[in-house]
Formats: C-alpha cells, structure tokens, sequence
C-alpha cells in the first residue's frame, strides 16, 4: 500500500501546519446560523461496530462512504466532497475531500480508504497501518470499536488544530484527516476526537 506518498498526493498537510489546508471547492460555506462558532464536540457516544466477518472484496468512493448525516455533524454547511480514485499493484485507494467554512471558522475533512483484495491482503495492510502510524503527528491514543486496530493522533497549536485517525480493519486501512480553527484558536479536545471518529464510523459502517 502507497499510504504515505498517497496522502501527500492527495494534498493533505497533516503536520503541525495543517490548519492551513483547503479543498478544492469554490466559495466558503455559509456560518452556522446563530453562532460565530462552530458547534462541534456533539456527536453522541454509539456502540461499536461488528467485526468484519471476512476479507473485503470491494470497497465504496470515499465521497458516498461519509454519510450527509456525518458530514452535517463535522462540516456544516459543506460543499460537495473532491474524490481521487486510484489503483496500483491491485491495491485500490479512494480519497475525498470536504471544506467548510463560516465567518469565524473552517472545517476540512479528509477521508481515504485503501483496499489490498490480494491473497496477502490482510499482512499487507497492517503493515501499512503500521508505516502510516510513524508519520502521524502529536500524541496518540487507541480508539476501541472501529476495526483490528485503530490510532488516533491529535496536534494543536495557536492557530489552529489538526487530527488523524487511522483505523486497520481486516485488508482495509481508513484514513481520517480533520483540520480546523475557531477564531484563530484550535478546536476543542472532545471534537478532535468527536469529529474523525464520526467519520470513521460511518465510512467503516459502509465497507461490505
């Protein structure tokens, strides 16, 4: 799997710099109506998702796999998600990418899913897991429930904040990338953590 190079690629800033990140849609998304700042932090606590039974065939686009109703939760307001389709070596990568933003505020969600089908799927994909671990910044901390294994890193700093959660599910590897400010000031701990792993349920809740 190509999960580094991919995510520059993909034009991803998951460093200390990432609050400057931006998609490649045009115009900035309307503020939420009654506040300057974005109410992040309240998605619920839900129970965790079954194992997968067996390897992945298949895998959907990145865009469909982040429900409106995920999107609506971390995003507001977002235009309509950027996909990059790709496949080498029979593996296959999906990435999408969303931005929003409001007169105090911004949001930009990154989502990539990367799929090995081969025989060698699933030792293929832990090691990559593992190699993409090694160039997430910030402290880390496990998140129970998503997959095999699953990591979430978070790096703040002045001017903003940015975290990446990578969840390892059978011959699967999600990728959640989740860059904001609020007023200049990063976002809060809980949406760091709210945000990507809202976005990760959803996207593995769409794996078949």
């Amino acid at each position: 799997m190509r999960h580094a190079s991919s995510l520059c690629a993909a034009g991803l800033i998951l460093g200390l710099g990432a609050v400057g990140c931006t998609s490649a849609s045009s115009g900035a998304s309307p503020a939420v109506p009654g506040s300057q700042r974005y109410p992040g932090g309240s998605a619920p606590a839900a129970s965790p998702l079954p194992a997968a039974a067996g390897v992945y065939k298949s895998v959907p686009s990145a865009c469909p796999a982040l429900s409106p109703a995920a999107l609506r939760a971390i995003a507001p307001g977002s235009a309509s998600g950027t996909e990059t389709d790709s496949s080498s070596g029979g593996v296959v990568e999906h990435v999408c990418n969303w931005h929003a933003e409001g007169s105090a505020w911004s949001r930009t969600v990154t989502v990539m899913i990367e799929l090995d089908p081969g025989p060698a799927g699933p030792a293929n994909a832990a090691g990559a897991y593992q190699n993409a671990l090694s160039y997430a910044p910030g402290p880390p901390s496990a998140i129970p429930g998503l997959g095999t294994r699953a990591q979430l890193n978070e790096a703040r700093t002045k001017a903003g904040s940015s975290a990446q959660l990578h969840v390892l599910r059978r011959n699967a590897i999600i990728t959640v990338a989740y860059v904001g400010t609020d007023s200049g000031a990063p976002m809060t701990a809980a949406e760091m953590r709210n945000g990507p792993v809202t976005a990760a349920r959803s996207v593995v809740a769409a794996l078949r």
